[in-house]
């Protein structure tokens, strides 16, 4: 008869220490067992900050903040901001309507045209997202997605807080030529940026604004520069628990996607060069969802 024998761990039992005396988890080792513990594949990072979003039917600003429910509060505050540029992300989206259902596109929030990111589908009704495309380049994913389209994304100190601003279109090209002001010695978190729109029409006497980027006065270091540091901080773990996240295990909720028109503004950015379709309105903006919250 064979007697199967259970190996059990060794557990030191060691007398209760008093509360002022008791080891304090310091972030070397945290850090140390983090990925050791399997806590990587499970549990999902979210930078999650208020959303500034910029209406191109009314030239109006809101700020959608998320409540504990997980629905949105929204407030119009007006047709001009002010704060300061402290990190720039991106994302591509396009939007396809097909026989059965319309179907969104999009990658996960990046850094750089040089990252390797991920290219997911949702269909409509259809709660969870799925990845059709991923590590990748964006120029070898748009290959085979032509339709994705950029939109950049600034983390921003306004009034004191942290939030997100989407630019995308015909706004987006206003901002590339905002960076051009900005020479190699100059810093855009060196000052404030002052986002203000004006109105435009297309052929067709449609009626639309488009943000503007204006330089502002000089920032604070001691307040800018450890928002800088906390932003880029928060985003690293975020990038590094998406990576850590088994493909057949991830769920998420949809980036902060927009439904755009079928004349949206082409802009494109590779390594070397810009490209501008003719100008023409942004895009009618969605009914807000939770699902616009960026991850």
């Amino acid at each position: 008869m064979v007697v199967k024998k259970t190996i059990k761990p060794e557990v030191k039992v060691v007398p209760e220490k008093v509360e002022e005396n008791k080891p304090k988890w310091s972030d070397e080792k945290l850090k140390e067992l983090e990925e050791a513990s399997g806590e990587t594949t499970v549990k999902q990072t979210k930078y999650v900050v208020p959303i500034l979003k910029f209406n191109g039917n009314k030239g109006i600003f809101s700020l959608l903040t998320q409540k504990k429910d997980g629905t949105l509060d929204a407030k119009e505050i007006g047709e001009t901001i002010e704060g300061t540029i402290l990190k720039i992300r991106r994302v591509f989206t396009s939007f396809e309507k097909v026989q059965g259902g319309d179907i969104s596109f999009f990658t996960n929030e990046h850094n750089s045209f040089r990252d390797t990111i991920t290219l997911f589908e949702r269909k409509k009704g259809v709660a969870r997202a799925k990845i059709v495309d991923g590590n990748q380049k964006i120029d070898k994913i748009r290959e085979n997605y032509p339709a994705l389209r950029l939109k950049q994304q600034l983390y921003f100190l306004y009034k004191g807080e942290i939030v997100k601003l989407g630019v995308k279109g015909k706004s987006l090209s206003q901002l590339f030529e905002f960076y051009k002001e900005f020479s190699a010695n100059e810093h855009m978190y060196q000052f404030s940026t002052r986002i203000t729109n004006h109105s435009e029409e297309n052929e067709g006497g449609l009626k639309y604004f488009v943000m503007d980027f204006t330089r502002g006065n000089e920032s604070d270091p001691e307040i800018v520069a450890p928002a800088i540091k906390g932003v880029a901080d928060a985003l690293a773990l975020q990038d590094k628990s998406f990576q850590d996240m088994p493909a057949e295990d991830f769920q998420r909720d949809d980036p902060q996607f927009q439904k755009p028109a079928e004349d949206i503004p082409i802009i494109e950015e590779d390594s070397s060069t810009i490209a501008e379709s003719t100008d023409k309105p942004e895009p009618k903006e969605d009914e807000i969802k939770v699902e616009d919250i960026p991850f």
